[in-house]
């Protein structure tokens, strides 16, 4: 099983949890994280929390704008992007798929009294926050905490009911259905899984670090660039609202910080 201590953590990081800055310089040299951490590195303690006001939205904002950047993929100005929050926090609990779409969010929240995973009832507000020209949806997400390249490879692992996330797949796919009720074009983008065969080749625990940073960054600029971005819950979800909203971009629900 993937654990926080030896996976990268974007959010975490930028949030001023600091207990992982060397194992990030070491393992993710060249990723964001490691560019911001770098910056505000005059931190003379670590945290274990930094309140978002404190953030360097300016710094993280021209990291993601520089040229090093420039080429990364972005959304198309007439789509907006869905993100989720998935994996462990939808299979890491005994709540079913449809109270996590039907119930209040007092009913579904996570191990730490937090909510990640959101209704129907919110989705179907959010739509009517969207603009009614625009029918194209990307959800983007992630299998938090497990390792795809074992995923791939590894029967037993594969095996392992924790890593299966088939309630998670089951909730994308809900969540699918229902905006096409609403007449929208949905495309799935899974930042974890493998691409390529280029991807499956990857053997050593190295090499799949330094690919699921890449494949986190590449996520991380290509939702940050969105037009009109739908938040979920989480600090990684909130700081891409935050750029979203300062760079004078739209996002999802309005008036919610």
């Amino acid at each position: 099983m993937v654990t926080p201590s030896n996976t990268y953590r974007l959010s975490d990081m930028i949030r001023g949890l600091w207990d992982g800055r060397e194992f990030h310089y070491v393992n993710y040299p060249n990723s964001i994280a490691t560019e911001y951490m770098k910056i505000k590195d005059k931190f003379p303690k670590r945290q274990k929390s930094l309140h978002f006001s404190k953030i360097d939205f300016k710094s993280l904002i021209s990291i993601i704008k520089s040229k090093k950047y420039k080429d990364f993929k972005k959304p198309d100005p007439n789509t907006i992007i869905v993100h989720l929050r998935v994996g462990d926090v939808i299979d890491g609990i005994p709540t079913t798929v449809d109270n996590f779409l039907h119930k209040s969010p007092a009913e579904t929240k996570w191990k730490n009294g937090k909510n990640y995973v959101f209704n129907l009832d919110y989705y179907k507000h959010i739509i009517t926050e969207l603009p009614t020209s625009i029918k194209n949806v990307v959800f983007v997400y992630g299998y938090k905490n497990r390792d795809e390249w074992r995923y791939q490879h590894d029967e037993r692992y594969q095996k392992d009911p924790r890593n299966s996330c088939e309630k998670s797949e089951e909730y994308i796919e809900k969540l699918k259905t229902f905006f096409e009720s609403k007449g929208y074009s949905v495309t799935k983008k899974n930042c974890y899984t493998p691409i390529d065969k280029e991807d499956l080749d990857y053997k050593s625990l190295r090499q799949r670090l330094i690919k699921v940073s890449e494949n986190a960054d590449i996520d991380f600029v290509y939702m940050c660039n969105a037009k009109h971005f739908v938040k979920s819950g989480g600090g990684f979800s909130k700081i891409i609202s935050n750029v979203v909203q300062l760079q004078g971009n739209n996002s999802y629900p309005k008036n919610n910080k």
